[in-house]
Order: C-alpha cells, then sequence, then structure tokens
C-alpha cells in the first residue's frame, strides 16, 4: 500500500470525508448532552449521588466528553496522531504524506515536544500550556520547515514544570492540512513521563486517528510492545494503524542475502505482521492483504 495512493484520490474526496467525519461527531456530542443532561438533571433527582457518579464512569461518559487534550485552540478537529520509538521514521513519513519538507528529523525525544500541525496561510510556531493558553509570542517563519530547535527544549527549561507540559503548535501552508486534519506528531513514549502524558492526552481524545509507526529493521521490541499496551489501556477498543517503515534493501545487502530485494522487504513486512498477530494486535483470522485497513508498509528512512 503505497502512500501515494491517498493523494491520488480525487480533489473532492477528502472535504467529503471531513463533512461526514463532522456530521457524525455532531451526532455523536448530540447523544452525549442528552445523556449528560438527563445523568446529572433527570435521573439525579431520582438516584442517588453516588449510584449517579458510577453509572456516568460505567457509561464513559466523561471519557468520551474529553475532547482533545493536546493543547491545540481548536478540539474539535479530527487528528491523525502519529507515535512510534525514536528513529522509527515518524518524521519521514510525516513529511511524505504531507507532500514536501515540513517536520526536521533526528528530533531526540527527551528534549523534543509534542507538536500539532494544523493548515496556515502563513507558517508560524507557537508554544501552548497544557492547558491551551499561549506561552510567548508568536514566530512567524519565512520557511517551511519546522526545525528542530523551535521544537526541542533548551537545556535551561528542562526543569521548567510548564515549559516540559507544553506543545508545540505549527501553522504550515499544506495543501492535505487544508482540509480539517491536524497531525500531532508525538515523541518516543517511555522516555519521559511528561511528554507520555501529553502523547496519550492525545490518544484519549475525540475519536483520534492512531498511526504507530515500527522500523522494520528493529521490529516489535519489548519498547514498542509496551507502547502498544499502553495504547491498548488508555483507549479501550482503540483502533490503531500499524505502519512498518525502512523497508529498503541496499544493493550490497541483496548481494550478500543473493536474493532479490523484493523478497527481501516481503519477508520483513511478513516478520513485523506475525509478531502483532501472534501478540493479539491483529486478529489472526487476517492476512496482509486484507488487513490494508489496519498495516502497511512503505519503502524509505
Amino acid at each position: 500500500m503505497a502512500i501515494s495512493q491517498a493523494e491520488a484520490q480525487p480533489s473532492g474526496f477528502l472535504d467529503e470525508e471531513i463533512a461526514e467525519f463532522r456530521s457524525n461527531r455532531d451526532l455523536i456530542k448530540e447523544h452525549l448532552d442528552t445523556t449528560q443532561r438527563l445523568l446529572t438533571e433527570s435521573f439525579s433527582k431520582a438516584l442517588s449521588p453516588e449510584f449517579s457518579a458510577k453509572l456516568q464512569e460505567s457509561l464513559k461518559v466523561n471519557q468520551l466528553y474529553r475532547g482533545n487534550q493536546t493543547g491545540s485552540s481548536d478540539s474539535s478537529k479530527p487528528c491523525i496522531i502519529i507515535v512510534g520509538q525514536t528513529k522509527s521514521g515518524k518524521s519521514s513519513f510525516i513529511n511524505e504524506l504531507l507532500g514536501g519538507t515540513f517536520v526536521a528529523q533526528s528530533q531526540s525525544p527527551c528534549t523534543a515536544r509534542v507538536t500539532r500541525l494544523t493548515y496556515s496561510d502563513r507558517i508560524y510556531v507557537l508554544v501552548r500550556s497544557k492547558t491551551g493558553e499561549q506561552i510567548g509570542d508568536v514566530q512567524y517563519l519565512e520557511k517551511p520547515t519546522i526545525e528542530e530547535d523551535l521544537v526541542k527544549l533548551k537545556d535551561e527549561d528542562r526543569e521548567n514544570d510548564e515549559l516540559i507540559s507544553s506543545t508545540v503548535e505549527a501553522g504550515i501552508k499544506c495543501e492535505f492540512l487544508r482540509h480539517g486534519i491536524d497531525i500531532i506528531d508525538s515523541p518516543g513514549l517511555n522516555e519521559n513521563s511528561s511528554l507520555d502524558s501529553l502523547t496519550l492526552g492525545a490518544i484519549d481524545s475525540f475519536l483520534p486517528i492512531i498511526i504507530y509507526v515500527i522500523d522494520s529493521n528493529s521490529g516489535i521490541t519489548v519498547a514498542v510492545q509496551k507502547d502498544l499496551t499502553t495504547i491498548k489501556k488508555t483507549v479501550l477498543g482503540a483502533e490503531v494503524f500499524y505502519l512498518v517503515t525502512k523497508m529498503d534493501v541496499s544493493k550490497d545487502t541483496e548481494q550478500e542475502a543473493n536474493r532479490p530485494a523484493q523478497e527481501i522487504e516481503e519477508e520483513k513486512a511478513e516478520r513485523v505482521f506475525s509478531k502483532l498477530q501472534r501478540l493479539g494486535y491483529i486478529s489472526p483470522n487476517e492476512t496482509r492483504d486484507n488487513a490494508t485497513s489496519s498495516f502497511a508498509s512503505r519503502v524509505g528512512k
């Protein structure tokens, strides 16, 4: 499944999908409003406060109502959340998805912050607190790339609780984002508790699209398993799309293995897919051919 297939859709395709998403979102919100009103007003007259609270918890109303927690000023937007270990190819994938070099690579997960990419006619970067308030001034940029020094924390800021738990919002002029989808670029999980909290807050948002990026050369490591378990525990029933990167095979490797590159790439993808199945992340009834809604691989960095 090549990423370019998504970009090859008719120009109005994404607009239609976003319109349908917003319609469904508004319908869900309407039902949530009604449920919340019944629980807090009508039912509360007949039920004890303790039982009413327990009922709300069992129905997960507050969890569904929470909305996006990444500090964006527009929490109603659908968002694609890119998660994965360090150097797994997240930034490279985002750049390919957006059709340009918008995110600098080689960010350190211990110092980088969660970054939300949103559409803007004028390129800018700003920092938001964990409650959404803007911190400091907006920086307007001439170049479209969000450089690493705009995302990572400076050495003197690593003890600043407000900045550690802040998020970076980057406005870029990109056709993909113009349709109303934001992208959240997250550092790897299990590196910093504050960063983990922000990333998991985004995952536990209102109807997120979660893409977990896996380096085919490393495969399903213990750290990857820990990430996936944490994600599944954070959002019960969460649908995760698994993207396997770095599938390319060098000429030297091809010659050493005495096998065609395509055969080696297929083997790498199958190895990751099979382990995801054995661990229960992908249904045992699925194959790579029919699991296109949850699994894909791409050649590249």
